[in-house]
């Protein structure tokens, strides 16, 4: 089982920075924004469920 979920997460892995590489090249500079930006309005929602 812990083989079988190791794998799960390098294929999901993979696959995610397949996809960012393929937003990158279609969007350029206005998706590295879009991420930066989701980037901290992540931090903030994980900061405001720590309580």
């Amino acid at each position: 089982m812990i083989i079988v979920t190791m794998l799960y997460f390098i294929i999901l892995n993979h696959r995610i920075i397949f996809e960012e590489k393929m937003l990158v090249e279609e969007f350029g500079e206005e998706y590295k924004k879009y991420k930066k930006k989701l980037k901290k309005l992540f931090h903030i929602f994980i900061e405001l469920n720590k309580t």
